[in-house]
């Protein structure tokens, strides 16, 4: 697999992996990204081997042992860098993985990180509450109203 596979190896949004350069810090690195290395070899040699079939979430579980988390991460980088294709299709409730090659003419799912996905949530919502608001008045009163609620939580 291409080093372009491990570009987005980042525990942390801003791209630390911690709060400074200190010798455990960057020793955390090097071990968090040959780990990291590792366990996207391993989804990649199940979905090679599972060919045009794929794998799922549930398969990667299985086979690995692994929890959720590893599980998703590596899923999800080699999604947002095109090692993989989600397909709309599922099998046993779980979306589909496969080597770009397998997809034929079977429909995908873009990959959307959990970030866009909470925001383009929100944004329906912002859009209903306007939608039904009777005036622009009305509708910022709403969206306030909207706002100061997810403050709270």
């Amino acid at each position: 697999m291409s080093d372009e596979a491990y570009d987005h190896v980042d525990p942390y949004q801003d791209g630390t992996y911690g709060t400074n350069s200190t010798p455990a810090s960057t020793e955390y690195e090097e071990d968090i990204h040959d780990d990291y290395r590792a366990q996207l070899d391993v989804v990649m040699d199940l979905a090679r081997r599972a060919g045009y079939q794929g794998i799922t979430g549930t398969d990667v579980r299985r086979i690995t042992g692994w929890n959720d988390s590893p599980k998703s991460r590596a899923l999800s980088t080699l999604l947002r860098n095109g090692n993989l294709i989600r397909l709309k299709e599922r099998r046993d409730n779980a979306h589909i993985h496969v080597l770009p090659e397998h997809r034929a003419l079977r429909e995908v799912l873009p990959y959307q990180s959990t970030n866009t996905k909470y925001r383009l949530a929100a944004l329906e919502e912002a859009r209903t509450v306007v939608a039904g608001s009777a005036s622009y008045y009305e509708a910022l009163l709403a969206l306030d109203e909207l706002i100061a609620a997810a403050r709270e939580s």
